[in-house]
C-alpha cells in the first residue's frame, strides 16, 4: 500500500501484511515444518514470461538495466504518449548483480536453506492489466498500462524433476535506472531516477500450493533533474535495493 503509515492484518487461512510506510505484501498459509524448505536460484522474471525482444521487455515492465530517453515525445496509434528513443544498456551488468543480491538474502536470512537445481523450472507466469487509474499516471517511470504478475507452481512439468518439500523461488521483476523522459503512457513525462520490484514465493511441491508469496516494489524519482548517467543509477538503484531486501529479509526470517 503506497504510503502507508500503519500496519494493518487479515487473520484468516492467510496472512495479509501492509508495510509500515512501505510498499510490500505477503501472503501466508501454514506449512509442514517437518518437509525440507529447498531453495532455487533467483530468476529475471522476463526469463520465465520469455518474451522475444528488449523492447518488448520493457514494454511490458519487466526490463532490468539503464534506460536512456531522448528525443521528442511521440503518440501511437491507441494515443499513448512515449519517448521517440530509448536507449537500453547494461542488462547483463544489472541482471547479475541484482539476482546476486538476492541470493545473498536468502543465504544470510534462511543460512540452514538447502539449495537445489531443477532441470526444468516448473513454474507458469499470470499477467493481469491494471485497469484502475493509479494517482501517479502521467508523471511515473512505468509504463501504461501496468501490469500485475503472479507465478504458479506447474506440478505438470515439475514430475520429473522434484522432491518432496517446498520450494522458494525469489525473483527480481524489474530493476533499472533512467534518465528524464516518457514511459509508454505517461503523458507529462518524468524526471531522472530507478525502479525496482521483487518478489519470493514459496510453493508446496507435492499440490502446488502457494504457500508464502512476497512482493515489494521501490522507486525514486528527481522532480526538477532530467539528466543520468550510468554512476547516479547504479547509486540511486542501490538505495532502492538496500530497503527492498531488508523488507525480504525481514519475512525469510519468519520461514
Amino acid at each position: 500500500m503506497h504510503g502507508a503509515k500503519t500496519c494493518s492484518y487479515l487473520l484468516l487461512s492467510l496472512v495479509l501484511i501492509a508495510g509500515c510506510s512501505q510498499d510490500y505484501q505477503v501472503l501466508r498459509q501454514s506449512r509442514n515444518k517437518g518437509l525440507p524448505l529447498l531453495a532455487i536460484r533467483p530468476v529475471a522474471m522476463s526469463y520465465i514470461v520469455s518474451l522475444a525482444t528488449e523492447q518488448e521487455v520493457f514494454r511490458n515492465n519487466l526490463f532490468i538495466g539503464e534506460l536512456f530517453f531522448s528525443g521528442t515525445m511521440l503518440r501511437d496509434k491507441n494515443g499513448y504518449a512515449y519517448s521517440s528513443v530509448v536507449r537500453m544498456q547494461n542488462s547483463e551488468l544489472y541482471k547479475t548483480r541484482i539476482l546476486q543480491a538476492l541470493e545473498e538474502t536468502v543465504v544470510e536470512s534462511l543460512p540452514s536453506i538447502i539449495w537445489t537445481e531443477l532441470a526444468v523450472l516448473p513454474v507458469a507466469v499470470h499477467s493481469t492489466v491494471v485497469r484502475e487509474k493509479h494517482p501517479h499516471d502521467g508523471t511515473d517511470n512505468i509504463n501504461i498500462p501496468r501490469l500485475t504478475y503472479t507465478i504458479h507452481w506447474d506440478g505438470r512439468r515439475a514430475q520429473d524433476s522434484q522432491s518432496e518439500g517446498y520450494y522458494l523461488l525469489p525473483v527480481a521483476e524489474y530493476y533499472y535506472g533512467h534518465t528524464g523522459g516518457w514511459f509508454y503512457g505517461q503523458e507529462f513525462g518524468c524526471g531522472a531516477g530507478g525502479r525496482l520490484a521483487l518478489q519470493a514465493y514459496v510453493f508446496d511441491g507435492r499440490t502446488g500450493q502457494t504457500v508464502f508469496r512476497f512482493r515489494t516494489e521501490k522507486k525514486a524519482l528527481a522532480e526538477y533533474d532530467f539528466r543520468s548517467n550510468s554512476h547516479k543509477m547504479s547509486a540511486t538503484l542501490a538505495g532502492l535495493e538496500k530497503a527492498a531486501l531488508g523488507e525480504l529479509a525481514k519475512e525469510l526470517k519468519k520461514l
